[in-house]
């Protein structure tokens, strides 16, 4: 006994429990892993049930479990298991918080459902309608507004009196950041996501029966959008200006944006390569002519007659887009009166009307675009005297340049009716003989006539390298 060591048992009541090892990050939810998660929570609960049975405590008052719907800071549907105990004593309540820590242990906090089936896929419940409050409220209202002519002014607090104005410091700040978020879009930009979004709502209405324009918008209703805009012929260009107010709403209330993910960047990449090349054909001085000489056969009074064929000419010869010459669903760079400035020689004749386009389609700056048609006497096919002739019949009423005999503006939906009916009326094909189609004959007149890209550039007012597709030569 002398060699051998005795160790002292030292009692270990009192001593507090070992940590606990850390917890894991929660793995990534899968909809198997969600079942199996509720079917543990019916488990516990089932269990819990028959504790409290065998301590002859009715079911009606043990513990009812409900599922509260929440919604988390990101914009998903989720669950919350929630326990409500109705039992009062001190073993039962214990017994609760252990379940409770339990459930709270093995489920997340917020918790992505979906559960229904529909044309989509897998779909949350419902979706959260678009938020319009808080930063970027400003900018968000106006994009998604559903009224033509909402106003692209930023309301302001100048009206309100520093020495007695109520508002916060904080609320100062808030509305001058809404107003900066709204100052950061050019008009043009904002017209064109709100046309997106009521394409996208024609487009809800049309296929599903309602306006599905709820955040976020599901990458499965995102990619029927797309294809729905190929198959009406929209060019590959215009869809993606179209997914890119998406993206940009998306983005604005912080949300993932459904239109970047790896579908339906290929869906994109698919309709580009699939996409059928321009096929609308250029007016030629030719064809201009014979139009022009058909417009008394299409229209009967004489002011209607010097109309179109002003309109015709004018839309050749200025490359005229026509949002320039019409009131369309946008009419923001419609011309006026006040746009035209007849410049006369020393005999007091026409020698060139000078047209100033204060702004147009892209226009990024306040500098105007000019652009001057020099006169042809004796040409039957003048764009200066003809455009003469329609402002002597016209008079001097300010307002949009090209009116009816009743003063309204020409919409475009009016021009396109009665340049239908003149290209059917010179056996050719509508669907290539457009609007458009009297930019492109210019661009392409101009090429063959030698005119530099850079000159067609600044003529037809375009702002980058797409003038190159208007030439067909």
């Amino acid at each position: 006994m002398g060699g051998d060591l005795i160790q002292e048992q030292r009692p270990t009541v009192g001593l507090p429990p070992p940590p606990a090892p850390p917890r894991l990050p929660p793995q990534k939810l899968s909809l198997k892993s969600l079942q199996q998660q509720l079917n543990d929570l019916q488990k516990i609960t089932t269990r819990l049930a028959d504790k409290l049975d065998a301590d002859n405590v009715p079911h009606t008052s043990a513990v009812s479990t409900t599922v509260t719907t929440t919604v988390s800071s990101t914009g998903l549907l989720g669950v919350l298991p929630a326990v409500s105990p109705s039992v009062t004593s001190a073993a039962n309540q214990g017994l609760l918080q252990q379940v409770t820590s339990t459930i709270t242990a093995t489920t997340s906090s917020t918790i992505p459902i979906y559960s229904t089936n529909s044309v989509f896929g897998l779909q949350p419940p419902a979706l959260l309608p678009t938020r319009t409050d808080g930063l970027g409220a400003t900018l968000a209202s106006s994009i998604m507004s559903t009224d033509r002519h909402v106003s692209t002014e930023v309301p302001t607090y100048e009206s309100v009196s520093n020495a007695h104005s109520t508002i916060s410091t904080a609320e100062q700040l808030n509305h001058d950041v809404n107003k900066l978020l709204f100052c950061s879009l050019a008009p043009a930009t904002v017209t064109a996501y709100r046309l997106a979004w009521q394409h996208f709502r024609r487009f809800t209405l049309s296929v599903h029966g309602q306006h599905l324009v709820h955040l976020p918008i599901p990458e499965m209703l995102i990619g029927q959008f797309a294809t729905f805009l190929h198959q009406e012929g929209f060019a590959p260009s215009s869809i993606t200006s179209k997914l890119s107010a998406i993206s940009f709403m998306h983005k604005l209330h912080n949300l993932p944006d459904p239109t970047s993910t790896f579908l339906i960047r290929k869906l994109v990449h698919s309709i580009q390569k699939h996409h059928v090349p321009d096929s609308r054909l250029p007016i030629t001085p030719t064809i201009l002519q014979k139009l022009s000489d058909i417009v008394p056969h299409i229209v009967n009074r004489d002011y209607d007659q010097c109309l179109f064929e002003a309109m015709f000419l004018f839309m050749y010869y200025s490359f005229a887009r026509l949002g320039e010459v019409t009131i369309t669903n946008t009419s923001q760079h419609t011309l006026n009166l006040d746009d035209i400035t007849a410049v006369p020689d020393q005999s007091g004749a026409t020698s060139y009307i000078k047209v100033q386009f204060k702004t147009y389609k892209h226009s990024k700056t306040s500098t105007p675009a000019t652009l001057s048609m020099i006169a042809q006497p004796g040409c039957k096919y003048c764009p200066v005297s003809s455009l003469e002739r329609f402002l002597l019949r016209r008079g001097g009423k300010s307002g949009c340049l090209f009116t009816s005999s009743n003063g309204s503006p020409v919409s475009s939906d009016h021009f396109t009716k009665v340049l239908k009916a003149c290209v059917v009326q010179a056996n050719l094909d509508p669907h290539k003989y457009t609007s458009h189609s009297f930019r492109i004959g210019a661009a392409t007149q101009a090429a063959i006539q030698g005119v530099s890209d850079d000159t067609i550039q600044r003529l037809g007012r375009w702002s980058s390298d797409a003038f190159k597709k208007y030439i067909r030569i």
